[in-house]
Parts: structure tokens; sequence; C-alpha cells
């Protein structure tokens, strides 16, 4: 028991001092599977975009981030799919990750003009 909440204890303590960054779009809305999954499929119709953001330009330490997604809406099936593309470089530490993610949509009519999307 002693040696679970000790392991216990010790686990909860890394996130302490774990550091992260996540991109931030200046204009989050043109994102918007990056933004939340249950829009996957929300305009009905096929959707493609492309996302960039070049932080701190002037600086020797820039992060460039960009995003690329494509998604559709199934009206058989009420539902939305798409596919999702993020990738981020920074340059002082010349570290690259690139993200490939799908996503899925449930549209649920729960009354004449209301809807909930899970996602």
């Amino acid at each position: 028991m002693v040696r679970k909440l000790i392991g216990l204890v010790l686990l909860l303590g890394l996130g302490i001092n774990s550091l992260a960054q996540d991109v931030q779009y200046s204009q989050f809305y043109a994102a918007p599977l990056y933004l939340n999954p249950a829009l996957t499929g929300a305009s009905e119709l096929t959707r493609i975009g492309v996302n960039y953001r070049n932080q701190w330009p002037g600086l020797d330490q820039n992060f460039n981030s960009y995003s690329f997604y494509i998604d559709h809406y199934i009206f058989d099936y009420n539902s939305g799919i798409g596919l999702i593309f993020n990738g981020n470089r920074e340059s002082m530490a010349n570290l690259a990750t690139n993200e490939v993610g799908l996503s899925y949509a449930y549209k649920l009519q729960l009354g004449e003009e209301t809807f909930f999307r899970l996602g």
C-alpha cells in the first residue's frame, strides 16, 4: 500500500515540472478541426483549409506552425469525417514535430431546431 502511494505521488510530481507550448493561431476559428473535433463536418459541405503562423520572426528563436485539414459531412449517417495534419518547427533547438489525426463527429437532433454534436 505504501509503495503504491509513493509511486502515485512520484507520478503526479513528474507532471508539475513539465513545460509545453500548444500552437495558438491568431484566427483560431479558421482551424475548426484543431479547435474542436466536434466541428468536423459542421459546414455540411466538404471543407479544405490551411493555416500558418510564424511566431517571433524578428528573433533568432522563431517558431513556425502549419496545419492542413479536410472534412466532409455524410448526410446518410449524420456524421462528419476529417483528416488533420499539424507541423511545428523550432529554430533554436532545430526541433520539428508532425502529427496526423483522424476526426469524427456525430450530429444528434434533440428537437426541431436543436442539435448536439459529439466529436
